[in-house]
């Protein structure tokens, strides 16, 4: 991998990619993906049951304004983090290396203590702004109870989301499933369905929220206190308030400007909209997260292995890792994507009814994430590797295209329009992080390699032609079923039959060591009994 001249300067020559460090890296990453995977597997899951309860229980309308009130609140606690989930992270990964315990712990006290007093203050401006909030924007004075009440939640989210991040700089990514699909989601499932017998109204569902998320911190930090005590006096941490100011502040604006960017369909949706809309978008966009799972799950695993090699220079390690990351992220979503295309209005009208006319959006928000993940790894690569301006500007401009495309298209297509902007802002901004990694490092995503899963999915195209030829006048949930089944089968086969990677052999590998020593393990035990 060339290099421009002004990061060529004076960096040792990097290590084969073969080497056993790198392996670990690897085998570290996939590890940690593969729990947030399963992980986000029975989360989405416990999601799409969540959002079954309530689109079936509350209704389209009630449903949005329970939406809009989270998606206030949400931003508000985005801005109480000011940037120090990342920055934590970052630095909790570098200082546990280094095995500089004083440091960090100063980092996660100046973290998270920073944050819960901006989160109060957050808190008390939202409950005080609830009634303007609610007439001037959303144009409906019954939301003023619902922001009120969220406003309550600031500080809770805000906490749960740094004790998230701090359990990532560990790279203990368990922590994470456990507290929110092991104890937050099964809270929030038990006790909407209770409250759904006796009558579920969206303050309720909000209760709800609260409660479990509260429940999910408690077990972060026990979980964290077992990997790094917190039993520590407040005097024998060390930090460097501006160094991590410096860090986290461009990031700050940053994730602000994605959560807005995130949110500003549901915002515009409530203000140039109606709740209506924002009930069937925001059953879309969960559905639509099966997609973005495995993505967002690598993603979190890589990052701080992204900046363990940035720090120690190790170019041609990060780009094999950029490559690998990127193509099994491609890889994990075709078979999403081809699902949800081919069953869409199949999988809307399980929430109901009048969830049926988001059909076209969920087909356009599932196009949206195949060009995501499609474009590699190219935003992780810019948030670890220090370069905060550009990803300052990545965000303005995101969010920008977003608000421009969502004014034009919203009030004439409505959720269709919502879908389209989605579209639009996700290719462009993938575009420009692309050209930019490739222009700070000269390093893409894409090798031969990339080609195996494209090819896979390509066969299953045809799977479906041929099975939708051959089923044809069946039974629609026998068609379903039957080709369901091949389309999985036949890339998946394909995918074995194409060859696997180095990097694919040596997570093989290591997955087969660990199945016969659990096997052999069993036999021995059954033997002594």
């Amino acid at each position: 991998m060339s290099l421009p001249s002004d990061l060529s300067t004076d960096q040792p020559e990097a290590e084969p990619a073969s080497t056993p460090a790198y392996n670990q890296h690897i085998v570290t990453t996939a590890k940690g993906g593969g729990v947030l995977i399963v992980g986000r597997i029975f989360e989405y899951g416990g999601r799409l049951v969540l959002a079954f309860l309530l689109a079936r229980l509350l209704g389209a309308e009630q449903f949005g304004l329970y939406t809009l009130g989270l998606t206030v609140a949400t931003i508000a606690a985005t801005i109480a983090i000011m940037g120090m989930d990342d920055g934590m992270m970052r630095f909790i990964a570098i200082y546990a290396r280094q095995r500089d315990t004083n440091r960090l712990w100063g980092t996660m006290i100046f973290c998270l203590g920073t944050t819960t007093i901006m989160s109060v203050l957050l808190m008390v401006l939202l409950f005080s702004l609830a009634e303007p909030l609610a007439t001037v924007i959303f144009h409906n004075e019954s939301l003023t109870l619902m922001l009120r009440l969220t406003s309550l939640l600031v500080p809770f989210l805000a906490l749960s989301e740094m004790l998230k991040f701090a359990a990532r700089g560990f790279k203990m990514m368990h922590y994470n499933v456990i507290a929110e699909n092991l104890v937050q989601t099964p809270i929030r499932i038990v006790l909407l369905a209770i409250l759904g017998i006796v009558g579920l109204t969206p303050y309720m569902a909000v209760a709800v929220f609260g409660l479990s998320d509260i429940c999910a911190s408690i077990v972060l930090f026990y979980l964290i206190n077992k990997k790094f005590s917190l039993r520590r006096s407040l005097r024998s941490g060390q930090f460097n308030a501006r160094h991590i100011f410096s860090f986290s502040f461009p990031l700050w604006i940053a994730d602000l400007l994605s959560t807005f960017r995130s949110n500003i369909q549901t915002v515009l949706l409530g203000s140039l909209s109606t709740l209506t809309s924002v009930g069937v978008f925001t059953v879309v966009g969960r559905v639509n997260l099966f997609g973005h799972m495995s993505y967002q799950s690598l993603i979190a695993s890589v990052k701080p292995t992204i900046a363990e090699l940035q720090a120690t220079n190790e170019w041609k390690n990060l780009e094999r890792l950029y490559q690998t990351t990127s193509r099994w992220g491609l890889t994990l979503n075709i078979p999403v994507f081809l699902l949800i295309v081919m069953y869409p209005r199949q999988i809307l009208s399980i929430f109901g009814d009048s969830y049926e006319s988001g059909v076209t959006a969920l087909i356009v928000l599932a196009c949206a994430e195949l060009v995501n993940v499609a474009t590699g790894i190219c935003g992780s690569i810019i948030d670890m590797t220090g370069h905060n301006r550009i990803k300052l500007f990545n965000s303005f401009s995101i969010v920008v295209i977003s608000i421009g495309t969502n004014l034009l298209l919203i009030p004439p297509y409505g959720v269709m329009g919502a879908a389209v902007a989605a579209f639009i802002s996700i290719a462009l901004i993938n575009l420009m992080r692309l050209i930019e990694v490739w222009y700070l490092y000269r390093i893409l995503p894409y090798n031969r390699e990339f080609l195996k899963p494209v090819l896979a999915g390509l066969f299953a195209l045809a799977a479906i032609w041929l099975t939708s030829n051959w089923l044809d006048g069946q039974d629609a949930i026998v068609f379903m079923l039957v080709q369901g089944l091949v389309v999985l089968s036949v890339y998946l086969g394909s995918i074995w039959l194409l060859g696997l990677s180095p990097d694919d052999r040596v997570i093989v590998d290591r997955v087969n060591r660990k199945t016969t020593a659990l096997y052999t393990q069993g036999r021995a035990i059954l033997k002594l009994r």
